[in-house]
């Protein structure tokens, strides 16, 4: 019959014109990638881009379009690429992968912080919680001074998960105590650290090395008095006694300090020779004390 044949007709052109087509796309790509190996970036980006608008799910073309526009560091562009991949029919952990380049792309290379969160908030929201999201989220969070949304994270988070943020502001303090040279930065990540893990080892140990500043000997101090008492850590308090002197002219202040390291080192440590040192020191500080005068005499017979 005389339609059968005309359908014939038409499926013979569809098929002549996808191969045309085809052809066409293979050029370009061909052309993109001889422009790529010239140099001419400009020339690269817009042929891939050709290909992409005849097809926005040529995975091939996006591919080297993202790849270039990195190597190139045009960050803006580079988010549309991504974001426009994420679109397409592909495994979603790749989805998952492009979203957080993305807010890394807002975080470090824009310095965009608002919009770095709101892209992770976007991966905790698709792809659930993970300790690598609740350290992103926690860390913008901390920058933006979103303290409300902090807390609501911190308690919706598992135990792992919280560990693994206390380690990761730990290792933040350091690498700006050590590296970086910038001590304010790291009291700040310290105390973050001590914030979510109130006894964190690792925290406590970079404050001790702060110590050793005079001007910020004060702060540090009371930071760990803090964490050490509320971790249950009163022992640790022996470590810091000195220091806790030094960063004070308040006599009032060092006989308490002495006090409670003479009852520490009398009671928990049962060093007797330790504690009459402190209650020593603590004498002169004190009104005439017939208390103190016999702890002093008890101590100096157990030493």
């Amino acid at each position: 019959p005389r339609s059968r044949g005309l359908g014939d007709v038409y499926k013979r052109q569809l098929a002549d014109a996808e191969t045309v087509e085809s052809s066409r796309r293979a050029l370009i790509g061909d052309a993109a990638v001889l422009a790529e190996g010239l140099g001419e970036v400009d020339r690269a980006l817009a042929a891939w881009r050709r290909r992409i608008e005849s097809d926005a799910g040529d995975l091939r073309a996006l591919e080297h379009l993202i790849e270039l526009l990195g190597s190139e560091q045009r960050w803006p562009e580079l988010i549309e690429a991504l974001s426009a991949r994420r679109e397409q029919a592909i495994p979603q952990n790749q989805k998952r992968s492009d979203l957080i380049r993305i807010a890394s792309i807002y975080e470090n290379d824009l310095e965009q912080s608002e919009q770095a969160l709101a892209s992770w908030v976007a991966v905790k929201e698709q792809y659930g919680e993970d300790p690598e999201t609740v350290a992103a989220l926690s860390r913008l969070m901390t920058n933006l001074e979103q303290w409300g949304d902090l807390t609501s994270l911190l308690e919706g988070s598992n135990a792992q998960q919280v560990a693994y943020l206390a380690d990761q502001f730990a290792n933040l303090g350091n690498a700006y105590q050590r590296s970086l040279g910038d001590n304010a930065r790291a009291i700040e990540c310290y105390r973050r650290a001590l914030t979510v893990d109130v006894g964190h080892a690792g925290a406590q140990e970079g404050l001790k090395h702060l110590l050793e500043v005079p001007e910020l000997r004060n702060e540090v101090a009371e930071a760990l008095v803090h964490s050490m008492k509320s971790s249950g850590n009163r022992i640790g308090l022996l470590d810091i006694v000195e220091a806790r002197l030094a960063g004070s002219d308040d006599e009032r202040k060092h006989a308490e300090i002495l006090r409670e390291a003479a009852d520490i080192a009398e009671a928990e440590t049962e060093d007797a020779t330790q504690a009459l040192g402190f209650v020593t020191r603590l004498f002169p500080l004190t009104a005439r004390d017939r208390v103190l005068e016999d702890r002093m005499l008890r101590l100096a017979s157990s030493a």
